[in-house]
């Protein structure tokens, strides 16, 4: 992970800098970064590791989640008990609470199988700490992007290929169906959302990658 502050040099052909975070962490595997929506000062971060090149298997180890709380200062470890191993695709730091813990709601997607076995949308009520699969899509396979509506903290999007895109209305505690078109053929599903301040609406987007045998991976 890289951090600059001085980005606007690139507007006056100048060279912003780039200071290495995670040089010394015991692996620079970073599949996705989230600012935490409970820090209106931007600087607490979440990271996750996964291998997604052919070479996956040579790469240096994942373990768990990385997260900051001073800008990328320092970084601490969390849940290498539960993700160890795991191709975390998407973490999701949840701006909801749990009302048993009182700690955070954190959400992960693993993706198909690659290097590991496991796979689907996994919760964490504690923080981030450990995680468990989420109430009753945690069990239905992959998960490769998860989402949440700015306008409705509670509200919670997750996209599993061949399936659908579910939505959750409780921070992940219960899911319904969105009956995405096209989604039993897809093999990986992305998500975006916009919310349009001056008009109030909300939109999801969702990008279908889809496997076909004749013509490979198409877009949609």
């Amino acid at each position: 992970i890289w951090k600059t502050t001085n980005a606007n040099l690139a507007n006056t052909n100048g060279s912003p800098t780039w200071p290495q975070l995670t040089e010394c962490e015991s692996s620079q595997a970073i599949s996705s970064m989230a600012f935490d929506p409970l820090d209106p000062t931007y600087r607490t971060i979440w990271a996750s590791f996964a291998h997604f090149s052919s070479l996956g298997s040579d790469s240096s180890p994942i373990n768990g989640l990385l997260k900051t709380i001073n800008g990328g200062i320092s970084w601490m470890h969390l849940a290498e008990s539960t993700l160890t191993g795991m191709e975390v695709q998407t973490v999701l730091p949840t701006a909801v609470t749990d009302p048993v813990t009182h700690q955070q709601i954190v959400l992960v997607a693993i993706p198909p199988p690659g290097i590991t076995s496991t796979n689907g949308i996994l919760r964490s009520v504690d923080g981030g700490r450990t995680f468990a699969p989420a109430p009753v899509i945690g069990s239905l396979g992959a998960g490769t992007d998860l989402a949440q509506d700015p306008t409705t903290p509670q509200r919670i999007y997750a996209a599993l290929p061949g399936q659908d895109v579910y939505q959750s209305n409780d921070a992940g505690a219960t899911w319904i169906n969105t009956n995405l078109p096209g989604a039993a053929s897809t093999a990986r599903i992305m998500l975006a959302v916009h919310y349009n301040s001056s008009t109030g609406t909300f939109a999801l987007y969702a990008a279908n990658i889809t496997m076909n045998a004749l013509n490979g991976f198409s877009m949609t």
